[in-house]
């Protein structure tokens, strides 16, 4: 893979240690799931009586887990009064139904997931979707079987940008945080890999855009822009 796109404010540029394990978040990083949740959320409000949300309404919510969803778009829908087991159910449906032929998968994705394999790195998955979301889209995306460990939401008691998800996952692999690579996306994403001590870098997504990504370590435009021989390599 190409060489990285390092960040020019904000991050810290240094040459990364030697890092030797990897844990991932999903939506936004190895899929587009915004995308389609949106689309669920919007076919809910409409039997709602409610206006769909809009782009940047949705994108002030990317990775947030289900409940700050629910928060969120009470927010900007006052009058909507769906209790949360109810709207999370509903929404489940609708995104199930569309999922299998809607979801995109990121460019280089499937790639990286299959080079990051094939080293044999202890590598885990870190999501703040729930095991069964989760589960959906990784079967989709033919990768179900690549990670030697799957944190969810239904695994943590406090979600992103609590870093609780980053040490359990670095506790599951058993490897230490500091010689670890986090792939994120979001600012709570970001927050909770780095203040958990692993070493992170953020995708610039179209979600992401002009969201402040800065605390992480680096930006890139791309999967395809990580150096995975490299940053495995550091220290060395």
């Amino acid at each position: 893979m190409g060489a990285m796109a390092l960040a020019t404010k904000g991050s810290d540029v240094s040459a990364p240690p030697r890092l030797t394990a990897v844990v991932t978040d999903l939506d936004g990083v190895l899929c587009d799931t915004e995308t389609v949740l949106v689309s669920a959320i919007n076919r809910f409000l409409a039997e709602e009586s409610q206006e769909p949300l809009t782009y940047d309404e949705a994108r002030t919510m990317t990775g947030f887990d289900n409940d700050s969803w629910w928060r969120g778009v009470g927010q900007f829908r006052p009058s909507l009064n769906t209790p949360l087991d109810e709207y999370t159910h509903r929404v489940d449906m609708i995104a199930r139904t569309l999922f299998p032929t809607e979801l995109v998968v990121a460019d280089g994705a499937i790639e990286l997931v299959a080079a990051i394999h094939q080293t044999g790195v202890p590598f885990a998955l870190a999501t703040s979707a729930r095991a069964a979301w989760a589960g959906q889209r990784l079967e989709i995306m033919g990768i179900s079987d690549a990670f030697d460990q799957v944190l969810t939401a239904d695994d943590v008691s406090a979600h992103k940008p609590n870093p609780e998800i980053y040490l359990k996952a670095t506790q599951a692999l058993g490897v230490d945080p500091a010689e670890t690579l986090a792939i994120e996306d979001s600012p709570s994403g970001i927050r909770a890999a780095r203040d958990a001590g692993l070493y992170t870098i953020a995708i610039r997504t179209h979600w992401m855009r002009d969201v402040d990504q800065t605390y992480a370590h680096v930006i890139v435009d791309s999967l395809r822009d990580i150096d995975l021989d490299a940053l495995l390599a550091g220290g060395d």
